[in-house]
């Protein structure tokens, strides 16, 4: 700690010997004073998640479908001529299916856990070191190591330590593992474990090292990412990229736009239908993540027809006026890191995860 800094320490002093010390040195405690900037919470309805098992119920069901067709009404006649209105009718569309989903549907409730690596192993090697250590207390804290008691309570406190350390190593090992592999098989799960992230820290990383100084502000993280990804999404030539694979690329894409130009039979000549659009709904499957909007698959597959007959408007309107809305090119995308020895601080170590 600086010097003009040490205004803030209250007090310190040197903690003896403990059980639950993993440290091979002996602590020292110190109560520091900071005058914290304190952030308006956010309302809880923000942080509501929908529990979508409770739609099988055919009454809850009904009365979801219900709900969105009755605020849907005011788009029954609406004329999209343009990108704009095509804005408009999605912008209420999102609106519509998050506000009735959560007036109809109750929320999931949240159970974190804040060792959920500790085992029995952990508890019964606990309480081992702690009964070694009441028992070397009892005999007057004999510190020579020809003293039973002494190297009974600190081989039993080295055990508990090694054991402790590795499940927590384990723990964090496997955590990033399934990251990616929940990403691609279960999106329920994966956004279930990002948003638990999100409850403390901003996305998953919470500290960066640029340049040899730290950044923790949320603001300044999110300017580094942002340029971070703005760099690596940026098309550039590199000197080691193959460049006859590049060529070949390069005429397949043209061979593709040649194809594409004499096509007679273009399915997209055909407006959509609604049974077409409905078909499809109901056959997303459910427990995937949402995007920017918070919507997921359950908010359309169980709105009903009216809001099918909305969003077969929609297409047709992309369909005839060529014009793909810029609200659904929005993702957001996660840092996760990529785990094993790397250094966590290292923006290079970290993988991105886009959900749209």
């Amino acid at each position: 700690m600086k010097v003009d800094e040490l205004h803030h320490v209250r007090y310190c002093y040197v903690d003896e010997d403990h059980s639950d010390n993993l440290s091979f040195h002996l602590p020292i405690c110190c109560c520091l004073t900071f005058p914290v900037k304190w952030i308006k919470p956010l309302p809880n309805d923000t942080k509501r998640r929908v529990s979508w098992k409770k739609i099988q119920n055919p009454f809850v069901l009904k009365m979801y479908q219900k709900l969105v067709s009755r605020k849907l009404s005011c788009f029954n006649s609406y004329t999209m001529a343009g990108e704009q209105d095509i804005e408009y009718v999605l912008s209420g569309i999102t609106q519509i299916l998050s506000s009735s989903a959560k007036e109809i549907l109750p929320c999931k409730r949240n159970r974190p856990i804040l060792r959920p690596y500790w085992n029995n192993d952990l508890k019964n090697a606990r309480t081992k070191s702690r009964e070694c250590r009441r028992k070397w207390i009892a005999e007057g804290r004999p510190r020579n190591s020809d003293n039973a008691s002494f190297r009974e309570y600190k081989a039993a406190k080295c055990e508990f330590r090694k054991l402790f350390r590795r499940k927590c190593f384990e723990h964090e090992r496997n955590e990033f593992s399934n990251m990616d592999e929940f990403y691609d098989k279960d999106r329920s799960r994966f956004q279930k474990e990002i948003s638990a992230k999100q409850k403390s820290v901003s996305g998953v990383c919470n500290e960066l090292k640029i340049d040899g100084r730290l950044i923790t502000e949320k603001e300044e993280l999110l300017s580094v990412w942002k340029a971070h990804y703005e760099q690596l999404y940026t098309p550039k030539e590199s000197p080691v990229y193959d460049e006859q694979f590049k060529v070949f690329v390069e005429q397949q894409l043209k061979e593709y736009v040649d194809l594409s130009a004499n096509v007679t039979n273009d399915v997209l000549e055909t407006p959509f239908t609604t049974e077409e659009v409905s078909n499809l709904c109901l056959k997303l499957p459910n427990n995937k993540v949402g995007g920017m909007d918070e919507l997921v698959y359950e908010h359309v597959k169980y709105a009903g027809k009216q809001f099918f007959a909305v969003l077969t408007d929609v297409f047709n309107a992309i369909r005839a006026l060529e014009a793909i809305p810029k609200s659904v090119e929005i993702g957001v995308i996660y840092s996760l890191f990529k785990g094993k020895k790397k250094n966590k601080l290292d923006k290079d170590n970290y993988r991105g995860k886009n959900s749209v």
